[in-house]
């Protein structure tokens, strides 16, 4: 696991022409290869859409016998952790720590979401809404 690397939510709506390489990680979720999340941001953007932060980070443990299967468990957690309406997770931290011979990691994830609209179609929307007063 790099920092920043990117975990989308599977049927994650992406730009057409997206051909990412990605790893299944977990049940519901798959891993970007080689694409860091500064990257995908820049690549999101050229497409048209938008890839927004989500609040608050999310954040769990995971113990195991070595330190990446103390990781792998803390990130499986923490992306159960992310809300079900956002499509993506990025990387923030992980810190690995050894106790009584059990290493304990600590994930954040950061949500995300991958979207079609910009900013600018949600105030258009927005104003749609508007009912005046009689």
């Amino acid at each position: 696991m790099k920092l920043h690397s990117v975990f989308l939510r599977k049927g994650c709506a992406l730009p057409a022409n997206f051909d990412l390489l990605q790893e299944p990680c977990g049940k519901n979720w798959t891993l970007l290869e080689e694409i860091g999340a500064h990257t995908f941001d820049t690549m999101v953007h050229q497409a048209g859409w938008n890839f927004l932060y989500g609040r608050p980070s999310c954040s769990r443990i995971g113990v195991g016998r070595g330190p990446d299967a103390a990781a792998r468990h803390a990130l499986t957690r923490a992306l159960k952790g992310i809300p079900a309406h956002l499509s993506a997770a990025e990387l923030q931290s992980v810190q690995v720590a050894k106790h009584l011979g059990l290493h304990i990691a600590t994930v954040v994830l950061q949500p995300r979401h991958v979207l079609h609209y910009s900013s600018f179609d949600i105030a258009a929307a927005d104003r749609t809404r508007i009912v005046p007063a009689r």
